[in-house]
């Protein structure tokens, strides 16, 4: 009969997990089921009071992905939409946990981690952040990241107008036969 109540208490934390939010947290594989549910409800707490949650204090999910998705919030400048917006929170944290079954599969593939584009434009751009990228790339990484950039970009330009060009001759043919 102990054993019972003592398991009733440990999982009494799951009646605090909102309907919308409950099978998308329950069946993510990614921690440990209690860990999981205190997690959601702590970045749920925050999102509701417009805020990030604090990395040091979050129980999940893993550092890697944690820090990962805080700074992909914090770019993205959505946070303070959901202050007092239960709907769309929860709808933010289904988003989070599909980002965070996307990153366990993707670090299954490659253990060594994965480039974070989002993170690495925060850094050319040199935005201030509370999430600093651990990577830290360097000045010289920055720039030839960015004259790459901006060399693709030049070549779509031109291919573009090339294709625009092309397609203006045949027009003029068209017309004049």
């Amino acid at each position: 009969m102990v054993n019972l109540a003592l398991m009733d208490d440990r999982y009494q934390v799951l009646d605090q997990l909102p309907d919308a939010l409950y099978s998308a947290v329950i069946t993510l594989a990614h921690g440990e089921l209690i860990e999981r549910v205190s997690g959601i409800l702590q970045w749920r707490c925050a999102l509701l009071e417009g805020e990030l949650p604090r990395h040091e204090e979050l129980s999940w999910p893993d550092e890697r992905v944690k820090m990962t998705l805080l700074k992909r919030l914090e770019s993205l400048n959505i946070v303070h939409y959901c202050r007092q917006q239960e709907e769309l929170t929860d709808q933010v944290l289904i988003d989070i946990c599909e980002g965070v079954a996307t990153a366990d599969e993707y670090f299954k593939l490659k253990p060594d981690g994965f480039v974070d584009k989002l993170s690495q434009q925060q850094n050319k751009r040199d935005r201030e952040s509370d999430f600093k990228d651990d990577d830290k790339l360097t000045q010289s990484e920055q720039s030839e990241q960015s004259e790459q950039s901006e060399q693709s970009e030049q070549s779509e330009q031109s291919e573009q107008s090339e294709q625009s060009e092309q397609s203006e001759q045949s027009e003029q043919s068209e017309q004049s036969e």
